[in-house]
């Protein structure tokens, strides 16, 4: 069932594009929720698809859709913000796109700290999350994934066209490299 949500998904972003170059509103209306949830479908998929791992015991966590949710969403975000700010989009698309941004950010931290802060059911989660927070990986994770990544992307949000620009480029730089050390964290 995984393959036909990600085609569906397909579809729908496929149609989304073909509306969008055409100027079709009332089309994008109309496909709005059926997207938005194919999205959050094929975003979930991850999080089921992590979870199967049997002897990664890091990735079985029931944080794990969640953490991939909101993933999309700041992802989504932060590119959008940029392709409005290209685009010279009207203050009001960029001011829903900054506030989207921003809580995105926050629940990403929230998030992250759900995940790595609470109890785990394994030693062998809690191993991994130790390494992520106090481990090898904590200077990239602290550093990169958090500092720059989300509490300095929500500082640049309000510093205008160029700090939200600055901001969603940071953004999405954390949300990468927190990934590649989640990934990393679970095989090790």
């Amino acid at each position: 069932w995984g393959a036909w949500i990600l085609m569906a998904f397909g579809a729908a972003a496929g149609l989304w594009l073909i509306g969008g170059l055409r100027g079709d509103t009332l089309f994008l209306k109309r496909l709005a929720w059926p997207a938005f949830f194919l999205a959050a479908a094929a975003a979930g998929y991850s999080a089921f698809l992590f979870n199967q791992a049997q002897g990664r015991e890091f990735w079985r966590s029931g944080l794990s859709v969640w953490q991939f949710l909101v993933a999309a969403v700041l992802a989504g975000a932060a590119s959008l913000m940029l392709a409005a700010l290209v685009q010279g989009a009207e203050p009001a698309a960029v001011d829903a796109l900054r506030t989207t941004l921003a809580i995105a950010l926050v629940a990403e931290g929230l998030v992250l700290f759900a995940e790595l802060g609470g109890s785990h059911r394994t030693q062998g989660a809690a191993r991994a999350a130790r390494l992520l927070t106090h481990g090898g990986l904590s200077r990239r994770f602290w550093g990169g994934a958090v500092g720059a990544g989300i509490v300095l992307p929500l500082v640049l949000l309000p510093a205008g066209a160029a700090g939200a620009a600055l901001a969603s480029l940071l953004a999405l730089g954390g949300l990468w490299l927190y990934e590649s050390l989640w990934v990393r964290a679970g095989q090790s």
